[in-house]
């Protein structure tokens, strides 16, 4: 099976926005930043504002601002600045899945790898993340992919016995 396709900066920086916003520390913080603004409302709809220590508004002014400015913010420019960095990722590329390797071609790369050494695979709504460790991956979008080549791709994973979480759709 071959597959064409080209990664722009804006589908790049939503797959790595949405990758960092199920981490566990993001999570917690905000959470904890929406815990503090329904705490906040609270209590300037008790009229009890004037009784909060400075040092407590300040606290719940930093935690917001990083759980809603900084983070995402930082986030963008990261992003951003790994996506126009890094050539390959921007490059037009061919991936062509065979029963034994998963081969991509590019303008100015070319890289094998054997089913065997991928570590797992991950199928999001609109992603294939195929990890070669617990933390580095590549991807390959499925909007370039029809229904029939994203089931042949699911029943090469399935028979090559690779640690998966795919979709039912």
């Amino acid at each position: 099976m071959k597959i064409k396709y080209k990664i722009s900066q804006k589908e790049y920086i939503r797959l790595m926005y949405f990758l960092a916003y199920r981490r566990p520390v993001v999570i917690v913080t905000l959470l904890l930043g929406f815990y503090i603004i329904y705490l906040d409302v609270k209590i300037i709809m008790s009229g009890q504002l004037n009784f909060i220590p400075m040092s407590s508004i300040v606290f719940n002014i930093s935690i917001l601002l990083v759980a809603f400015i900084l983070y995402p913010l930082w986030y963008y420019y990261k992003f951003r600045k790994d996506y126009k960095t890094n050539k390959v990722i921007s490059l037009e590329t061919t991936s062509i899945f065979k029963e034994d390797i998963i081969q991509d071609v590019g303008e100015s790369f070319t890289v094998e790898l054997a089913w065997n050494n991928i570590y797992k695979i991950e199928e999001l709504k609109n992603w294939f993340l195929f990890y070669h460790s617990k933390s580095t991956y590549g991807f390959c979008p499925k909007r370039v992919m029809t229904k029939e080549q994203i089931s042949e791709l699911r029943n090469m994973i399935k028979a090559n016995h690779i640690k998966a979480k795919l979709r039912n759709d």
